[in-house]
């Protein structure tokens, strides 16, 4: 899907320090991954900033992925 919608995109691992549900699904013996679906250009990635933001159609993209 990814080669679809961006096929310059670089997959590269990520570990994220943030909390989800997956930790109820873990813990009670179900494997979970979060695998976010939302692309940000290195450029214009202002994570944790205080413009920090998903453009329109990087959020619609998630959408459909």
């Amino acid at each position: 899907m990814v080669s679809e919608m961006s096929p310059a995109a670089r997959i590269v691992p990520d570990m994220s320090s943030g909390a989800t549900e997956s930790l109820f699904f873990r813990n009670v013996g179900i494997p979970a991954h979060n695998l976010p679906g939302i692309f940000i250009p290195e450029r214009d990635d202002r994570s944790h900033g205080n413009d920090e933001r998903v453009g329109v159609e990087a959020f619609h993209d998630a959408e459909e992925s």
